[in-house]
């Protein structure tokens, strides 16, 4: 599915958003790109409904549209942190079923890695707790993973100082390839959540 991504709806496309949350989805951003996307629209990033999930990656709240994927504002889902904590799950578990779905077919190996890609929201499984959680679990080494395009997410077992050298070099080049790129930096999957590699 070919999408463009907005990042403001239209009143009338908010307003019929809200009364559903079928259509909610998450997005993971860098957060210099979020700001950067932002400011050029001239909104306020504390409008938009966000949470940070790594270091410098943000959880963005968004809405799919037919044909365009959009921003979910506080104006347009009103509510206290516990109402955008709930609308939150309920998009992880939505962008999480959707990704499911082809899944293998959009995976391909990369050499000892892996490469999922092709769906506007596959930088989302990042959020994806449960995902990364049963593959450290079976991980001989360490577990890394990178989100270098909007629609990409690398990943694989390191067992060496090697393999954590040509998973950073091959995150940068699809991140110099990526049509919308997200970040560089690679994260480690541990016990305790997401660790940022330096």
């Amino acid at each position: 599915r070919v999408v463009t991504l907005l990042t403001q709806a239209s009143d009338t496309e908010s307003a019929k958003a809200s009364k559903s949350t079928a259509n909610l989805r998450v997005l993971v951003r860098s957060a210099e790109a979020f700001r950067l996307t932002a400011d050029s629209m001239k909104m306020k990033e504390s409008d938009v409904i966000t949470r940070q999930i790594a270091d410098d990656l943000l959880l963005v709240l968004a809405i799919d549209l037919p044909e365009t994927i959009v921003w979910a504002s506080k104006k347009a889902f009103p509510g206290d942190q516990n109402r955008r904590d709930e609308l939150m799950a309920i998009a992880l578990s939505n962008t999480v079923r959707e990704l499911s779905v082809d899944v293998a077919s959009r995976t391909m190996p990369l050499g000892k890695f892996s490469l999922t890609a092709g769906n506007p929201y596959d930088s989302s499984c990042f959020a994806d707790q449960k995902r990364w959680d049963d593959l450290v679990a079976v991980a001989k080494g360490r577990l890394l993973v990178a989100i270098p395009g909007a629609d990409a997410c690398l990943f694989g077992d390191a067992t060496s100082a090697d393999d954590v050298a040509e998973f950073r070099q091959m995150t940068r080049n699809i991140v110099m390839r990526a049509q919308r790129a997200v970040s560089d930096q690679v994260y480690e999957r541990t016990s305790n959540g997401w660790k940022r590699v330096p």
